[in-house]
């Protein structure tokens, strides 16, 4: 009974295994570009290829293979060659007693996590790229992961867990972070390179090739045309990093310069977007206001104020006593008074909305009215020179009896204490009265002294 028992342990040795051995191999079409999940893919017919979990398979890539899926490879002796590319659009998780082996010119991108347990091999000879973490589980001793190359062409986009593999051990010299003996990385200060020192090797521009990620577009917190001294805030849709036109790293920039602004993200797995469309940002000038007046005034002349300049869209003026105005070059009074003194700001618009401020300080001065004047012909005081006469102003002089003496009805400072027929007045007490074309009157005495 033993002995016929034994020979069925061996017959089903002989037959099962062999077959189960060929019924295991794969390999993906030579120069073959390709999903991993198209049956046309492979070299021996593979009705449904398995993805999500493999167990048992020695599979050899000698094209180019893209898996859309996550990846589980478990079982005894089972091997992966990787001649040519694979790219995993997912994890990679290596059970037990499992090898990965990528020759020169090989290529695996992982652009997920690469998860190794106990008796996982990994012989890197060609690039491997991991955009997210390796995480090693179990012992420390046990599944080694070496190259040959110096410097190796390892790039990790996450993190090493346990941190510890980075420590010297032997079985992990692609991860030694502490006493490399191959090449290290500038950016990594490691053995193997992280997703900044990857930008500067020619594997590059084809791990960008290898990427989908959505162009990003940009939001803007406000209309992105506006004043000098205005700004925006440009906002890119999510991205991992960014790099805008203007060389800013942050999601979102505030802008105060005329530009077309652009954007690029890279998200988790070190994939960059093409250029996004531009916002194109416009910054008007404002424009520059002028403000003056026509003082100083005296109390009895028009006041008047300037403004500029031409061709705005709008004036408005404001200044003491609550005067405003919507002209450029409003008449304040035509008699100015005291109150009228002050500071007056005027607000212009152009025709693109902007606007700016000027203002102009009027003075207005009482109207200077000689109490003496000694007609002596010293050229001092000779005159009844009441200031600067801008209008037309009739004097009319009064002796202390109320009898006319002098009049003149266009009156230019000229008055030497003569009456109407040009005979000189005696010293003596004299009364006036001013009369301005705004319509102010203005009494009061003077004498001559001689």
């Amino acid at each position: 009974m033993i002995v016929q028992v034994q020979r069925l342990l061996l017959l089903f040795w002989i037959f099962y295994f062999p077959f189960q051995s060929v019924f295991s191999q794969q390999s993906s079409r030579n120069n073959y570009t390709g999903a991993w999940e198209t049956p046309a893919s492979w070299d021996q017919t593979w009705a449904v290829p398995l993805s999500t979990k493999l167990s048992g398979y020695n599979i050899t890539i000698s094209g180019y293979i893209t898996l859309n899926s996550s990846l589980s490879f478990s079982g005894t002796a089972s091997n992966i060659v990787i001649n040519d590319t694979l790219v995993i659009k997912g994890d990679l998780l290596l059970e037990n007693n499992t090898q990965i082996t990528i020759n020169d010119n090989g290529i695996l991108i992982v652009r997920g996590n690469l998860m190794l347990s106990n008796q996982s091999t990994i012989i890197a000879n060609g690039y491997l790229i991991v955009a997210g973490d390796i995480i090693k589980n179990g012992s420390y001793l046990q599944g080694p992961f070496t190259s040959k190359d110096n410097p190796v062409k390892l790039f990790v986009g996450g993190k090493i867990s346990p941190v510890e593999l980075t420590y010297n051990y032997p079985n992990f010299p692609v991860l030694n972070c502490t006493a490399p003996t191959t090449t290290t990385y500038t950016n990594s200060n490691c053995s193997y390179g992280n997703m900044t020192d990857i930008k500067s090797d020619p594997i590059y521009s084809f791990f960008q090739s290898t990427c989908i990620i959505a162009t990003p577009t940009i939001i803007a917190g406000v209309p992105t045309t506006f004043c000098a001294g205005g700004s925006v805030t440009l906002t890119s849709s999510a991205g991992t990093s960014y790099l805008w036109s203007n060389a800013a790293t942050t999601a979102s920039i505030n802008v105060t310069i005329a530009e077309s602004y652009t954007v690029q993200v890279t998200n988790a797995s070190g994939c960059q977007s093409a250029v996004s469309a531009a916002r194109i940002v416009t910054v008007n000038e404002l424009p520059v206001a002028k403000a003056s007046n026509n003082g100083p005034v005296y109390s009895v002349n028009a006041l008047n104020l300037i403004g500029g300049p031409e061709g705005m869209k709008t004036y408005s003026w404001t200044g003491p006593g609550g005067f405003t105005s919507n002209s450029q070059s409003p008449s304040v009074s035509a008699s100015a008074i005291a109150a009228m003194a002050g500071v007056y700001s005027l607000t212009v618009t152009n025709t693109s909305g902007c606007t700016n401020t000027a203002t102009t300080t009027v003075e207005v001065n009482e109207l200077p009215v000689p109490s003496v004047i000694t007609p002596n012909g010293d050229g001092d005081n000779d005159y009844f020179v009441i200031g600067e006469i801008i209008h037309k102003v009739e004097l009319i002089i009064f002796n202390r009896w109320g009898n006319e003496e002098y009049s003149n009805s266009n009156y230019s400072n000229n008055w030497d204490g003569r009456n109407n027929k040009g005979v000189p007045l005696p010293n003596d007490t004299y009364f006036y009265i001013l009369k301005f074309e705004s319509g102010i009157i203005k009494k009061g005495s003077v004498l001559i002294k001689r």
